[in-house]
């Protein structure tokens, strides 16, 4: 499950630490830290990118999360929104694996456009916070956070 992986692990802490007031970048980076046992596994943007896409579009059940209106939406918060979306609409992907669910995007490769592009752990973060009931439209009791 996603909510097992080492990124839905971080997103879910992350989405705590932001309910105690820490912004959302700062409340990744803390929620990495203390997760994550490698240096590049604390810093990869990509999982970040999506949690923080998800930050800035308010997307989340507890308003705490205040969107930034400053913040840019980078393609990894851009492809967290367009996966929420897809759950939003239709609660048994989240039946998917991390995999299947990503490849629902039709992205491509852009060194090689004939093979599906690969993704990042954004997947994984989306359907850790869906399935621990922190995003609008999930139909699971919001208790990971409390």
């Amino acid at each position: 499950m996603a909510s097992d992986s080492l990124y839905g692990r971080v997103a879910i802490l992350a989405a705590k630490l932001c309910w105690e007031d820490r912004n959302p970048r700062a409340a990744w980076i803390e929620a990495a830290g203390e997760v994550c046992s490698n240096e590049s596994s604390k810093t990869k943007h990509c999982p970040q990118g999506a949690f923080l896409g998800l930050c800035a579009k308010a997307l989340f059940k507890n308003k705490k999360i205040q969107p930034d209106p400053k913040a840019k939406i980078g393609v990894n918060g851009e492809y967290a929104i367009q996966l929420v979306a897809k759950l939003q609409k239709d609660h048994s992907l989240e039946e998917l694996s991390a995999s299947d669910f990503w490849n629902l995007l039709g992205l491509r490769s852009r060194v090689d456009p004939s093979k599906k592009k690969a993704h990042n752990s954004q997947a994984h973060v989306v359907l850790a916070l869906w399935r621990a009931g922190l995003i609008d439209g999930s139909p699971h009791a919001e208790a990971s956070c409390k």
